[in-house]
């Protein structure tokens, strides 16, 4: 997908139906230099929360070498704002039947804009390979429910915290 950030929106995402938070996310997205094959997974995810279809899809976790792991776990801490700060616990991957790519889940502890911890969340972040790193979208559950997160992580039902 090109990007066509110039106030208008970014070709192939108005047949979509986002709203226009999506694209002053896109518009942010492309000034940090994030690729259109990460702001497509993001069109996707977005999309894919008005279709009955995707909701249906009931993720599984699938096995990944530790070294894959700690590489998603690399992606999604990038997208705080002190990557280094980032721990993670819990964490493991997930595939939806309709998705071409892996996601973490698990809960992770990050610096706030004071510089103290939050307090770990349950989080949700599709992970796509872009060369030879990977890249994230970070969903967590203060932004979007944890019950939201849940699902997408396939704990539905399930408890998230100890």
């Amino acid at each position: 997908m090109a990007l066509s950030l110039d106030g208008q929106c970014p070709t192939g995402m108005a047949s979509v139906g986002l709203n226009p938070w999506w694209y002053s996310l896109a518009s942010a997205a492309e000034a940090r230099g994030v690729t259109s094959e990460v702001l497509r997974v993001m069109v996707e995810a977005q999309a894919g929360n008005a279709d009955a279809k995707k909701a249906e899809a009931v993720p599984t976790k699938v096995q990944r070498p530790q070294r894959q792991v700690l590489q998603y776990e690399e992606a999604v801490a990038d997208q705080t704002r002190d990557p280094e700060a980032a721990r993670f616990r819990r964490t493991f991957v997930v595939r939806h039947p309709l998705e071409s790519h892996d996601a973490l889940c698990g809960e992770m502890n990050a610096k706030n804009v004071y510089g103290g911890y939050v307090g770990y969340q349950l989080f949700y972040a599709p992970v796509v390979q872009v060369g030879s790193r990977y890249s994230a979208v970070l969903w967590t559950s203060e932004k979007f429910g944890s019950e939201k997160i849940a699902d997408l992580c396939g704990l539905s039902g399930k408890p998230v915290s100890p």
